[in-house]
């Protein structure tokens, strides 16, 4: 590569990584804003489901995950609702990790 050419790959890529840093800069806000949201809306349901309960003078019944994990489901199936609040923000939060390390990288660029 002559210098020229140098110089325009660099204007190139230079353009590209702040293109991509402007999309993390969304994708940051966008994260914030579902984690404080959504996840909240998402775990509070889970704990109001687990805090359901039924009960008149002749019975009652309480939410139990584990009568769904027998061997007519099949084994496990059916995932407690704490383990999918636990999934969900374990994932999120290595989505999270996974873009800062992009975002460094591009910082060099």
């Amino acid at each position: 590569m002559n210098a020229d050419h140098q110089d325009q790959f660099d204007k190139l890529v230079n353009c590209e990584a702040r293109n991509q840093l402007s999309l993390f800069d969304i994708y940051s806000n966008e994260y914030q804003n579902t984690k404080e949201t959504l996840v909240v809306e998402m775990n509070k349901l889970g704990q109001d489901i687990l805090a359901q309960k039924y009960e008149t003078e002749l019975s009652n019944y309480v939410y139990n995950i584990t009568q769904y994990q027998g061997k007519t489901f099949g084994e496990n199936q059916f995932k407690d609702i704490t383990d999918r609040h636990d999934d969900m923000n374990n994932k999120l939060e290595e989505l999270f990790k996974l873009a800062e390390i992009k975002k460094q990288f591009l910082m060099i660029i």
